[in-house]
């Protein structure tokens, strides 16, 4: 009980709550994909070929980033809700391309794969 207004305390939204423990997830998803794509650079020998698996790979990382900051910088929880799920999608893109790219190697090999022209 509040001693000013003899009420219950307020409880915060615990959709930032939720988004305060969906942003810790993300961002550790994040570190994997980024390590994932470190592995991958130094994996596959083809310059081309390594440009081409990683650049979605790196450009999902930035975007990521920036939805999440976007996330923190919302005024509502809503908002902060939305970025949230935008950072989610755009992390499950890069994760596929990862495993697209661990797919390619197993099947064909780091030192096979190459990108012509």
């Amino acid at each position: 009980m509040s001693e000013r207004t003899g009420h219950p305390p307020v409880v915060e939204c615990t959709a930032e709550v939720e988004g305060v423990l969906d942003t810790k997830a993300i961002q550790n998803r994040l570190e994997r994909l980024e390590s994932s794509a470190a592995h991958l650079a130094d994996t596959i020998t083809d310059k081309k070929a390594r440009d081409y698996f990683l650049r979605p790979i790196l450009n999902v990382a930035t975007d990521v980033k920036f939805t999440l900051s976007q996330a923190q910088k919302a005024q509502l929880p809503i908002h902060s809700e939305m970025w949230i799920q935008a950072a989610e999608f755009t992390l499950e893109l890069g994760e596929q391309a990862v495993k697209h790219a661990q797919k390619m190697i197993a099947t064909y090999g780091a030192d096979t794969i190459r990108v012509i022209g």
